[in-house]
């Protein structure tokens, strides 16, 4: 029988996986030499290890392939949700219809590695408390699209 979720909890150990990521990354970003790298790679290379940084403390017993998976996954949640957050804000008719079809890649592209990433539930490695995350946090959205 599953313990009922704790949300607390996973609240606190999500906070404490984004500071840690958000510590390393800064780490990274202090050492860069300024001018060389466009700031729009550099914010989107950080974003991605942060997200590797994120899995791996909330998940250090997977193999590395299933982190990775995971990672996409993150990735793909979040584009997701901030995509519907700012479905809202689309003023014309055009932009409208831009971002439903960026809206629609988006869900497809969540799904299929959300339907991949399902099988890591019956993970032995996993601890409850991880599985509990990985339910809440990775494979579905607070407000399903």
């Amino acid at each position: 029988m599953q313990e009922p979720i704790d949300s607390a909890k996973i609240e606190r150990l999500l906070k404490r996986a984004a500071e840690y990521a958000a510590h390393s990354v800064t780490s990274v970003i202090s050492k860069l030499d300024d001018g060389h790298v466009p700031p729009r790679k550099v914010f989107y290379d950080c974003l991605g290890q942060m997200h590797e940084l994120e899995v791996h403390f909330l998940f250090p017993n997977l193999p590395e392939k299933q982190r990775e998976l995971l990672v996409e996954l993150l990735n793909a949640r979040r584009s997701l949700m901030t995509g519907l957050s700012k479905a809202v804000h689309q003023p014309s008719a055009g932009g409208k219809k831009r971002q439903d079809q960026l809206l629609t890649q988006l869900k497809q592209q969540f799904i299929g590695l959300q339907c991949r990433a399902e099988r890591l539930k019956d993970e032995a490695s996993l601890t409850p408390f991880q599985k509990q995350i990985l339910e809440c946090e990775f494979l579905c959205l607070p407000h399903e699209a």
